[in-house]
């Protein structure tokens, strides 16, 4: 599969699942505590700090990213890279870890034809 039909699929899914597809934004970011944008969830930011409200519950998007943290890293592994755009999916107070769950099992399975027995779920807890 080529990365644009991944990204199309991709949207096209979460789409269909109520999500409003959100553009990806700048790499430069509005928000002043970070000099890059460096996933996916930092435009919805505001909204998960409830700084502003949503306009749908549920969004989707390919944002592109870059990243320097790791930056020794680069060329070393096969995972890390400096720029490369990450698919989400995000919910604004309408479902949770389980229905995620869901929806990436589904996608994964079905959209893309993983074999299931290749698929493990892992969910992590923070308490602080």
């Amino acid at each position: 599969m080529k990365a644009k039909d991944v990204r199309k699929k991709f949207l096209q899914y979460f789409q269909e699942k109520g999500h409003q597809i959100v553009p990806s934004s700048s790499l430069v970011p509005k928000d002043p505590t970070v000099l890059l944008t460096l996933a996916g969830m930092l435009q919805f930011k505001p909204l998960f700090l409830g700084l502003e409200k949503p306009t749908y519950n549920r969004a989707t998007s390919v944002q592109k990213c870059i990243r320097m943290n790791d930056i020794e890293n680069v060329g070393n592994t096969s995972r890390h890279h400096t720029f490369f755009e990450m698919l989400g999916n995000f919910s604004f107070g309408d479902y949770f870890k389980k229905d995620a769950i869901v929806f990436a099992w589904v996608l994964l399975s079905n959209g893309f034809g993983i074999a299931q027995e290749k698929l493990w779920i892992a969910v992590f807890f923070f308490f602080f």
